[in-house]
Formats: structure tokens, C-alpha cells, sequence
């Protein structure tokens, strides 16, 4: 059975929605240079659709706790550089540049996502394992396995943040090639596909990953 049988496009494509919604306030918020509700909602504090990730591991908190007593410039002075990055590939470097305490390669690349959803692709733990079963042929156990790997660093440690930086440009073409597939299963169910393809893809990926996981 291939993996995208069975998927609810239609939750799929109301994902997508939400998670363009948000990209709106982001871009509003950053032009507006509203540092602090831009960093609140691009750590997911405000709304879990900002980035899943931050949110899903409690690192909006840890972000503003650990960086001194000003914290939001830096993340509003982030964004604006993922908003400016040409190619998904620069965005492991921008982040480090960053140093931004907590704020690593799944963090980064979402709101990198969230702030370019045609050009940059997200590197967190629903990707990942996308990545994963596409790479073991569709086993999820080997899957499920490797993907425990990617989460036994320390987070915030450096040998943590290289290990996902090396495997960030490797996601890219998966994902592109997610989204072609998608578009053509969705259409064929009755669902206009999203047309930024790397937040298209990433609403498939978050679904796979809820369907199996249950979450």
C-alpha cells in the first residue's frame, strides 16, 4: 500500500490553510518590526500553528528564558534574515549565525517555512521521519527506530545542532517530490492542493506522522 492512501485531504488542505494564516501575521508582524508578538507567535507560543515545533517541545519558553533580558530582537533580527534567504539550503547557516540559544535547525527551519513556505522546507521530527520511511521503503518500524536516533543528543548541544544541519539539505528534494505526489492525490479526492509547495508538504507530513503515531 502506498503511504498516501487513505490520508484525509480535505484536513490535510484546512492544515494548510491555517498554517497560511499564520504566515500572514508573520509577514505583517515582521514589517511592522512588532518584535515581541512576532517572536510569540513565531515560537508557537501564541498559536501551536506558528511552529509546531517550538511548541511541541516547550521551546518558545526556553528561547526567551535563556538569551537575556531582551530576547525578542533577536528573533524578530532572525526572521528577518530566513525572509531574505534565497535558497532553503542557507538556513542552517543563518541559524547558527544567529545564536540564539535553544533556537536550533527544527525551530529555525519552520519559521524559515513559515516566513517562505515556497522556498524553504522544515527539518523537525514529522519530516524527518517522513524522510525515514521514504528511505527504508516504506517500513515503519525502521522508520520509527532510526528516527530515536535523531533525538538521543542533548538538545542545544552542538554535536545536536550538526547532526540535523547535515541532514537538512538532504530533506529538501523529498519533500519538493511530497508535494508533486500530494497535489496529484488530492486533486484526484476533490481537494485543491496547496500551492507553497514546502507548506503543502509539510501538512501531508504532519498527517502521516498523526495517523501513525496518534498525535
Amino acid at each position: 500500500m502506498d503511504i498516501l492512501d487513505n490520508l484525509d485531504w480535505g484536513t490535510i488542505r484546512q492544515n494548510y490553510d491555517r498554517r497560511m494564516a499564520v504566515h500572514k501575521l508573520l509577514i505583517g508582524r515582521l514589517d511592522k518590526r512588532d518584535a515581541r508578538n512576532f517572536a510569540k507567535l513565531a515560537l508557537g507560543i501564541d498559536d501551536p500553528d506558528g511552529n509546531y515545533s517550538a511548541h511541541e517541545h516547550s521551546l518558545g519558553g526556553k528561547v526567551l528564558a535563556f538569551n537575556g533580558p531582551d530576547p525578542w530582537p533577536m528573533v524578530l533580527d532572525l526572521g528577518a534574515e530566513l525572509r531574505e534567504v534565497a535558497r532553503g539550503t542557507d538556513v542552517p547557516t543563518r541559524v547558527r549565525a544567529a545564536r540564539i540559544s535553544y533556537l536550533g535547525i527544527s525551530v529555525g527551519s519552520e519559521m524559515a517555512c513559515m516566513l517562505q513556505p515556497g522556498v524553504c522546507w522544515i527539518t523537525n521530527s514529522r519530516s524527518v521521519w517522513y524522510f525515514l520511511l521514504e528511505k527504508h521503503g516504506g517500513d515503519y518500524a525502521k522508520a520509527d527506530e532510526e528516527l530515536k536516533l535523531y533525538h538521543t543528543g542533548q538538545q542545544g548541544s552542538e554535536m545536536d545542532y550538526d547532526l540535523w544541519a547535515a541532514l537538512h539539505p538532504r530533506l529538501g528534494p523529498k519533500l519538493k517530490n511530497l508535494a508533486s505526489e500530494g497535489a496529484r492525490e488530492s486533486k484526484a479526492s476533490g481537494v485543491a492542493p496547496g500551492p507553497q509547495i514546502y507548506l503543502w508538504a509539510d501538512a501531508i507530513a504532519n498527517q502521516l506522522y498523526a495517523d501513525h503515531f496518534g498525535r
